[in-house]
């Protein structure tokens, strides 16, 4: 079973929102996107979300992130990290439908699996990831929040 590391899996979900922003275009999702572009110091634009969604990896793997966990997270592991942040995007700002829609697309991998369209959208999203050389450390993720 493949398995990716912390950088990878965060990678992915954003290759994942931009395919889908791409054919969707839900402009809640376009500003998401925009809270979670890497700066030059490998934070996100908005430090919070970086934050928010390592609570969220860490609340699908049902234990902390350690150095060892952070280079074995499965692929249903990171999906279900994205499926809770994009969750609670979507109650944070009362459930907008662009997020509703994203939500219920979402679940479609949950009852399908990777055969499903979204299985292999994110399939796609993890290959891309995977051969991405821009450099991540989500241990960055936590440089400001002090």
């Amino acid at each position: 079973m493949k398995k990716l590391t912390a950088e990878e899996a965060f990678k992915t979900m954003i290759f994942f929102w931009e395919d889908y922003y791409e054919h969707k275009y839900l402009d809640y999702l376009g500003g998401i996107l925009s809270e979670f572009l890497i700066l030059e110091d490998g934070t996100t634009a908005d430090t919070a979300a970086g934050l928010e969604w390592l609570e969220c990896l860490e609340e699908a793997l049902k234990e902390p992130l350690t150095e060892e966990r952070k280079n074995s997270i499965t692929l249903n592991e990171a999906y279900d990290a994205m499926y809770r942040l994009i969750s609670r995007f979507s109650e944070q700002m009362l459930h907008p439908d662009d997020l509703i829609i994203l939500l219920n697309d979402l679940k479609k991998y949950k009852e399908g699996g990777i055969n499903s369209e979204m299985g292999k959208k994110w399939l796609t999203a993890v290959d891309i990831a995977i051969k991405d050389n821009y450099p991540l450390d989500v241990n960055n993720f936590k440089k400001y929040s002090q």
